[in-house]
């Protein structure tokens, strides 16, 4: 649920798990000031909101770096 107290007529909207996926990738794309996000180089509101409306095929990888200063 989301509920913006300071717009002119504040309700609670219902957010769907799709919906809040998709603006969860919109977000790491074109980056987060406020959390010092920087984002993808290149990539700004519109290219990535025409990147998920034509849907390049996104697919969820996961995967454990074995080495460097991010292993484990």
């Amino acid at each position: 649920l989301l509920y913006r107290p300071f717009e002119d007529q504040p309700d609670v909207q219902e957010i769907t798990l799709a919906e809040a996926d998709r603006f969860h990738l919109w977000q790491t794309l074109t980056g987060d000031a406020v959390d010092g996000y920087p984002g993808c180089p290149g990539v700004g509101q519109d290219r990535a909101t025409r990147a998920l409306k034509e849907n390049l095929g996104w697919t969820a990888v996961t995967h454990e770096l074995r080495s460097g200063p991010r292993k484990g």
